[in-house]
Order: C-alpha cells, then sequence, then structure tokens
C-alpha cells in the first residue's frame, strides 16, 4: 500500500460539529446514499460516514462503512476533490447493495454536490 493510497487520520472527519456543518451544507442523492458537504479551509478534503440503525443490524452497518470507506480510499479522483467536508450518509437500500455500487454511487454523489442544478441548500443556521 503506497502513502498516496492511505487515508490518513487527518483526512477524515471525526468531530460531532464538523458532521453537523456538513448536515447543514449542501446535499446530493446518489442511488443508496445522500451526500452532504460544507467547506473548509483546511486545503483538503475530508471524508466522514453515517449509517443508521435503519440500515439493519451492527454487522450490517459495519459491512457498508467499510465497504464505503474503501470505495473512498482506493479512488484516485478523490485528490481531485475541493477543499471541502464530505459525508456520505448510508440509506437503508445500502444493506444489499454490492461494493461497485457503493463506489458508483458515492463517486457520483461527490460529482453532483458541486453540479449547482444537483444541489438544494438547507435553510437553517
Amino acid at each position: 500500500m503506497g502513502p498516496s493510497r492511505r487515508l490518513r487520520p487527518e483526512d477524515r472527519l471525526r468531530a460531532s460539529r464538523d458532521f453537523l456543518a456538513c448536515y447543514r451544507g449542501d446535499r446530493a442523492y446518489s442511488g443508496a446514499l445522500m451526500i452532504v458537504s460544507a467547506p473548509n479551509e483546511l486545503g483538503r478534503p475530508r471524508f466522514g460516514l453515517t449509517v443508521s440503525r435503519k440500515v439493519g443490524k451492527a454487522v450490517v452497518r459495519n459491512q457498508v462503512k467499510r465497504r464505503l470507506r474503501e470505495a473512498y480510499r482506493l479512488d484516485a479522483r478523490r485528490g481531485d476533490l475541493p477543499a471541502r467536508d464530505y459525508v456520505a450518509h448510508a440509506l437503508p437500500a445500502c444493506a444489499g447493495a454490492g461494493f461497485q455500487d457503493m463506489k458508483r454511487d458515492l463517486w457520483r454523489g461527490l460529482g453532483l454536490i458541486g453540479a449547482s442544478r444537483n444541489r438544494r441548500r438547507r435553510g437553517r443556521g
């Protein structure tokens, strides 16, 4: 594994306030995922995941998280993303999706987040 493919701790969202800021920002739906995003001042993209109990029991939720994290980590396009915080929120349909489907939905959603015609602004804050 090369250093460029590693998902470093500073490339991940961890703080609750960062997740909440994303949920108040832009959003796009892609297949079984909702992608939410907010700008950051760090000069690099950061990625986080939320998988609720609606998706399934713990084993299923952890499998979904592992697959989404890996789909993000392995793709070279993550270096081309703008400096924003991104959260992939798994919808219940994710439970039955395969890796390739999740990967396609993730990257389609990340692409849609910047397209103004598919973006919805949340009016809170």
